[in-house]
């Protein structure tokens, strides 16, 4: 939930983060130390307009996802099997699987959250949130060809409506999650894009 606050809100405080993760102080900092010592999160010391006091923020310096696409390589699961270390891989790309779900939930319920804030204008009256859910099992004959066409979607996304170099000091002003997950049996024409595939099994 800290990780999500930051990715839609930016800069924020312990204090802020405490209040909307209903966490302790002390699994809050102790949150925020393992973070920050993985590289994930900065943080710097802001002067109040108000009183003049410094106080502590934390940001996302590296973003997440980006971070798992580049470490779980087929390379690096063959050297894990050949130390001994095969289930350790298995439960990284279990991990890597469960993330984006867990941040799209997260996301969205912070969100709502925003939604529900008093309206400080005229124009901001009534705000509407959406949600598009979709479920399918399906026989389908060329497995590649759905996931070039999946690829192209978020291809547009990125180029049409992702920033190239976000701010992650600054908040969201209409955030947006995503979320798309393929499982198949033998696909044809495996993607070889990294992180599109968490795990191939090959007998």
């Amino acid at each position: 939930m800290t990780y999500s606050y930051l990715m839609v809100f930016g800069k924020t405080t312990p204090a802020e983060l405490r209040e909307v993760t209903g966490q302790s102080k002390a699994t809050m900092f102790r949150n925020l130390a393992r973070l920050s010592d993985a590289g994930i999160l900065k943080k710097e010391e802001v002067k109040s307009v108000e009183d003049k006091r410094y106080s502590l923020h934390y940001y996302i310096s590296k973003n997440l996802m980006d971070i798992t696409k580049r470490i779980y390589s087929k390379k690096l699961s063959q050297y894990a099997g050949s130390v001994g270390k095969a289930n350790l891989m298995k439960e990284w790309a279990s991990s890597i699987e469960a993330l984006p779900y867990l941040l799209n939930q997260q996301t969205s319920r912070l969100i709502l959250l925003m939604a529900q804030k008093t309206p400080t204008s005229e124009s901001e009256r009534c705000s509407v949130v959406s949600k598009f859910l979709v479920f399918r099992l399906q026989d389908i004959e060329s497995v590649g060809e759905l996931h070039k066409n999946l690829k192209a979607i978020i291809d547009d996304i990125d180029s049409k409506h992702v920033q190239k170099k976000r701010n992650w000091k600054q908040p969201l002003q209409r955030p947006v999650a995503i979320t798309i997950s393929v499982v198949s049996l033998n696909p044809d024409g495996l993607p070889t894009d990294s992180g599109t595939v968490v795990e191939v099994t090959e007998c």
